[in-house]
């Protein structure tokens, strides 16, 4: 593996220029999880509730030479959140999904 990153990605990557290389990030955000430790318990860790799920996921693009750069895509679970309710115009496109995680479909919607 260490090898194909040293040696044959580089050989793919000088075929194309920078403007045609495209980077897409994919990261997920517990909004609701709690810290696992506290500064103000001597003990480190903080106990009692259970651990919150729930969760969106954000893509980011750009490409490699940063001309360009895609809005964010965010895929949540609520058709309608509550957050979104006197907003009239969004920055960002907003998808749902019954897990928040990111599928083909949407990466194909995205990238269009």
């Amino acid at each position: 593996m260490t090898d194909w990153l040293q040696n044959g990605i580089v050989h793919v990557l000088n075929e194309y220029a920078p403007r045609d290389i495209f980077n897409v990030f994919e990261t997920g955000l517990l909004y609701c999880l709690l810290p696992i430790c506290c500064s103000m318990f001597r003990s480190g860790t903080c106990n009692g509730e259970k651990k919150s799920k729930e969760c969106i996921t954000a893509v980011v693009c750009a490409i490699m030479d940063g001309t360009e750069k895609l809005p964010l895509l965010v895929v949540g679970k609520s058709k309608k959140p509550r957050c979104f309710t006197n907003v009239k115009t969004l920055s960002t496109q907003y998808e749902i999904n019954k897990t928040a995680w990111m599928t083909s479909i949407f990466f194909f919607k995205f990238r269009v």
